[in-house]
């Protein structure tokens, strides 16, 4: 069946949308797409996601950990939540 993800603001308080949290190590700041409507109700992502993603580091020893989440859908139900992390280690 054909996915997609809630966008980071999905309209309806009951999804999780789509997040990227700074969990230790330096701070992130994202620039959201708004995603495209679906059924007239909510917002969503689907196929390849560019995120424009800035991360600051506490300083140049710090290894940045990023904790992504989302929610995938089908056409009729969706998914438990998903999480990864992501750790950015210094140069």
């Amino acid at each position: 069946p054909e996915m997609h993800v809630n966008a980071h603001d999905p309209g309806d308080s009951n999804l999780v949308g789509l997040d990227v949290l700074a969990m230790s190590g330096g701070s992130v700041a994202i620039d959201w797409p708004k995603g495209e409507p679906y059924r007239d109700e909510i917002m969503i992502h689907r196929g390849t996601l560019d995120l424009p993603i800035t991360v600051t580091r506490e300083d140049s020893d710090s290894t940045v950990v990023l904790k992504v989440v989302w929610q995938a859908c089908t056409e009729s139900v969706c998914l438990r939540p998903e999480q990864f992390d992501v750790e950015i280690p210094p140069r």
